[in-house]
């Protein structure tokens, strides 16, 4: 270490200051650069997560909205369907409230197992996963300035 820091004192005090200062001056201008560079690529690396953020969650209250309606539909399609079937409109409402009725119930039940821990292990998974690149993402070359 000794030798080292004695050798670059006299590398430096041999140096011109002419050059030296070039140096300086270029060892300046790259460490702008890099930081300039770092500063675009975390730009669009939070847009990118971002993007996905925004994208999941579209996706999730999309699902939200077209679920609850699609089972609303095939519900009363079923009790309409039943209450034919059994001579009576309202028996057939009944039967299938009931069935919903006992099944929220055990959902409720079962909360934990069914819905809480496998939601907390995908958002767990989808935080600390890496993110896989996109298809149609431009590919990395080496540019000039790399080789």
């Amino acid at each position: 270490m000794v030798v080292e820091s004695a050798f670059l004192l006299l590398k430096i005090n041999t140096m011109s200051d002419k050059g030296l200062r070039e140096d300086i001056h270029k060892l300046y201008r790259d460490f702008i650069k890099y930081s300039e560079l770092r500063w675009e690529y975390f730009k669009l690396e939070f847009v990118e997560s971002l993007v996905l953020l925004y994208t999941k969650i579209f996706s999730f209250f999309l699902m939200w909205i077209i679920v609850p309606v699609f089972l609303f539909f095939i519900l009363v399609g079923l009790a309409i369907y039943l209450g034919d079937i059994l001579g009576k409109m309202y028996y057939g409402f009944f039967i299938v409230g009931g069935v919903i009725l006992l099944l929220g119930l055990l959902v409720i039940l079962l909360r934990r197992p069914l819905i809480t821990n496998p939601l907390i292990n995908a958002l767990i998974k989808s935080m600390f996963e890496e993110q896989k690149p996109l298809k149609n993402a431009p590919k990395k070359t080496k540019s000039a300035q790399d080789k």
